[in-house]
């Protein structure tokens, strides 16, 4: 019968280890390649016609808008009576924020883009 040597333990033990280190390696390597593959998020930025009149409903907007799934910033302006949403367009969409600002109480009217306002005022 062999006895193993106390070197030869030492490096069956190594390669098992190494091993494994491998695999784990491959493992977070392949998990890294995955998600990095995955697409940004696709930031939108919508701005609406808010019927707000006082520093509350602009602090309401924020406070309750500001937790909606997808919102990633938001500009409520009391002077112009409007709301600008920055969102994740896979998370979100213009129809959810507009309920949710609905929900809270408000009239809202989505505001045409600055550029479709250009075009229009060039045709006329």
């Amino acid at each position: 019968m062999l006895h193993e040597t106390s070197e030869y333990k030492f490096f069956k033990l190594y390669n098992m280890k190494t091993s494994q280190l491998r695999l784990v390696l491959w493992v977070v390597l392949l998990f890294g390649a995955f998600t990095a593959a995955e697409a940004k998020p696709e930031k939108k930025t919508v701005t609406f016609s808010v019927n707000i009149h006082c520093e509350n409903c602009k602090q309401k907007i924020e406070r309750n808008l500001a937790y909606e799934k997808g919102v990633l910033d938001l500009d409520v302006s009391l002077e112009k009576h409007t709301v600008t949403v920055t969102y994740n367009a896979a998370k979100t969409d213009v129809q959810k924020i507009t309920d949710a600002l609905k929900k809270l109480g408000y009239e809202v009217k989505l505001q045409p883009k600055k550029q479709e306002n250009r075009q229009k005022i060039a045709q006329e």
